[in-house]
């Protein structure tokens, strides 16, 4: 597969997170109906919007989905995590649009994947937690195991930020509700090192966002996209599933638009002619039995990330990309004004739809600081 944009530009996206990495986008529906992606009432019941709360006092929103125990969750690293890789999370809920109350995540219930160091390019961006009860009424699912990915048809169900994808994700809509689109996995990371020079082999699968038009084609040998079916991830998203069926293959991690020759408006925002990378689950499979079984030690708030917050300084030393979305009151001065180079990350977020003429992303990103990243 020959790669059009063989070289990476980190686009920090407007997109806030629970970690300074990026973080993944929410779903871009390809109609002009903002909408038109909203889950039906019942479907996809075990997908949650997590809210978090860091040690600076600081709160996110992040997807998270429900695992076949009933009380544990599955989310991305970055959320948790500062941009170092350490857990700067004080507290965490989750609520499911179809039951009436929210379900708190244990203290102790933070398990983080040992490889993730912090770097959304790198991989590894994977986190499990545990709730302080066991949800029912709502769906739950096993993972998909298989490493046939590439080429499969995937649904994404997230709660990030909403758009089409001629005008990329939009801030003002967050929140909308829980959305859903497809779109189709390209590739592999290591399959393109020029563009993702570090990444952990087997850790990531990587889509694009097309329109239908060659000249926006991200993977210049993959498919034009599936019409009106078509979605990316925005702000928000960072953590939300991508279904095989009813087995959860990715996780939303970050987006990028590379060189940007084929991004619609040079701008890393979830519109048309960029790609998303999502952690791929079925290589952690191992892992993720191991923290069901309650043989993996939970991961703490690091003493260090704690006296950082005290005195006001910035623990993670570097502005990572994530997929979080900030619920602080100041998050559409701060996103409106952030644009720095990043990955999808963490951006962070939900997913988007994408039509030939227009689809809806978004991104987002860990607040740092008290101060609203883009991502």
């Amino acid at each position: 597969m020959n790669l059009r944009n063989s070289a990476i530009a980190l686009t920090a996206a407007t997109f806030s997170t629970l970690a300074s990495a990026e973080a993944s986008r929410a779903i871009v529906t390809a109609t002009n109906n903002p909408d038109a992606r909203l889950v039906e009432a019942g479907a996809y019941s075990g997908v949650a919007r997590l809210s978090l709360t860091n040690v600076s006092g600081n709160t996110t929103s992040c997807t998270g989905s429900l695992l076949r125990d009933g009380l544990h969750l599955l989310t991305a690293a970055h959320c948790v995590t500062d941009g170092r890789g350490d857990r700067d999370i004080v507290s965490a809920t989750a609520s499911f649009t179809e039951l009436t109350s929210s379900f708190s995540v244990a203290t102790n219930g933070f398990f983080i994947l040992p490889g993730w160091q912090g770097d959304l390019l790198s991989g590894n961006d994977l986190a499990i937690l545990k709730l302080n009860r066991r949800v029912v009424g709502v769906d739950r699912y096993g993972i998909y195991r298989d490493t046939d990915e590439v080429g499969q048809i995937f649904t994404k169900v997230g709660y990030g930020r909403i758009g089409t994808g001629n005008l990329g994700e939009r801030a003002d809509l967050f929140g909308r509700g829980k959305l859903f689109g497809q779109n189709r996995f390209d590739a592999r990371a290591e399959d393109f090192p020029n563009l993702i020079p570090n990444s952990t082999p087997g850790s990531q699968l990587l889509f694009d966002f097309d329109n239908g038009r060659p000249a926006n084609n991200f993977f210049a040998d993959s498919d034009l996209g599936l019409g009106s079916r078509e979605v990316n991830t925005a702000p928000g998203d960072s953590g939300s599933p991508a279904f095989i069926g009813k087995l959860i293959a990715g996780i939303t991690t970050y987006g990028e638009r590379g060189t940007g020759s084929t991004d619609l408006d040079d701008t890393v925002n979830s519109s048309f002619g960029e790609y998303s990378s999502e952690t791929r689950v079925s290589s952690y499979r191992g892992y993720i039995a191991r923290v069901l079984d309650g043989t993996i030690n939970p991961s703490y708030i690091p003493a260090s990330v704690l006296a950082s917050a005290a005195t006001g300084r910035d623990a993670s030393g570097t502005s990572s990309v994530a997929l979080a979305d900030s619920l602080d009151t100041n998050r559409e001065t701060d996103e409106s004004s952030a644009s720095a180079t990043v990955p999808e990350p963490s951006s962070l977020m939900s997913l988007l739809a994408a039509t030939v003429w227009g689809a809806v992303c978004v991104w987002k990103r860990k607040p740092k600081a008290g101060k609203q990243l883009s991502s």
